[in-house]
């Protein structure tokens, strides 16, 4: 094995998106297992924000790493970069906004209202 192929494959170029993938994961992981002793709704928030977080660093972050958008210049190249900047800042944000929510909800620093249904009183008898 040639010295330089080792600096190559170990180089932050080539972690970083492995890097991506094991905190998307790790992340999808961690609030699955907060969510187990939650409320129905505070699970559905950090689950949804996980999921976004996961997909956003598991797929949107390392597809310039596999090739896959074209280069600057080339032709598709002047949809398909704005789409993945757009693609990139909807899965991260919104994400990280429903991860954070969802956190509050558990740590009950946020509370959803609480509905009761309204007890209805019997018709009055002519």
């Amino acid at each position: 094995m040639h010295l330089g192929t080792f600096f190559v494959i170990g180089s932050i170029e080539a972690a970083q998106p492995v890097f991506w993938v094991v905190m998307g994961v790790a992340l999808m992981i961690i609030s699955w297992r907060l969510s187990r002793k939650s409320s129905v709704a505070t699970r559905r928030v950090l689950v949804a924000g996980s999921m976004l977080l996961g997909i956003g660093y598991a797929i949107v972050l390392p597809l310039p790493a596999t090739n896959l958008l074209p280069a600057r210049g080339e032709a598709g190249a002047e949809w398909a970069i704005p789409l993945w900047r757009a693609s990139k800042l909807v899965t991260m944000n919104a994400g990280w906004l429903l991860l954070g929510i969802g956190i509050a909800f558990h740590a009950k620093l946020l509370s959803l209202p609480r509905f009761s249904p309204r007890a209805v009183s019997p018709p009055l008898p002519p």
